[in-house]
């Protein structure tokens, strides 16, 4: 697997580099050290099976920044890699369409435990209980759109139906998934639609 790492720290990118190699986790990292040439990496290299970025490097606007990663990867999981860890930040991040927040601060096996949930599909932040109580309730409220994609997918459609069906991008589909998961508190479709009707947000 090919990973783009996307951090103005070029000792930092090094080290993660080694350790994914190390692992035998990717075959190939590429490296920036900006926004804009995250972007134009990705134009570039269209195999990518992940995607990792810092927060507040250069050109990079927060969770916009991530919001626009993430539609440019497609189905492609982003993942946040950031030296702070204010929950309001990762709660954010999370909100932004990305696959986790991780620490810098990780130990390794904690590095390697997050990626593993996010290359299988899952959405990964340090503690579960950075969700606020609301959000995992449900209390707070889907967006309309955001209901629209749930509605659509306990129908049973696919990604690719949702996007066609609500003229949005995949990328996009995929990023309202992301924030669904997160204000539900769950990983995956199935205990979306689950969730959601316990909740009574579905029929």
């Amino acid at each position: 697997m090919k990973v783009l790492i996307a951090d103005d720290h070029a000792l930092f990118r090094d080290g993660l580099r080694s350790f994914l190699l190390g692992i035998g986790m990717v075959t190939e990292a590429i490296e920036v050290e900006d926004f804009d040439a995250a972007l134009a990496c990705m134009d570039t290299h269209q195999d990518f099976g992940l995607v990792l970025t810092d927060l507040y490097m250069p050109g990079m606007n927060g969770t916009q920044g991530v919001s626009r990663l993430v539609e440019k990867a497609g189905p492609v999981p982003v993942a946040v890699i950031s030296a702070s860890e204010e929950s309001s930040m990762m709660r954010d991040v999370i909100a932004a369409g990305a696959a986790g927040c991780i620490s810098k601060a990780s130990n390794p096996d904690v590095l390697q435990h997050a990626l593993h949930v996010i290359i299988a599909g899952g959405i990964y932040l340090p503690d579960r209980s950075l969700l606020s109580a609301d959000e995992v309730t449900g209390d707070s409220k889907l967006s309309a759109r955001q209901m629209a994609v749930l509605t659509l997918l306990a129908e049973g459609m696919s990604n690719k139906e949702v996007a066609r069906e609500l003229g949005l991008t995949e990328g996009t589909v995929k990023q309202h998934l992301m924030a669904i998961y997160a204000c539900l508190g769950v990983n995956n479709r199935t205990r979306a639609i689950v969730t959601a009707q316990k909740m009574g947000l579905l029929s």
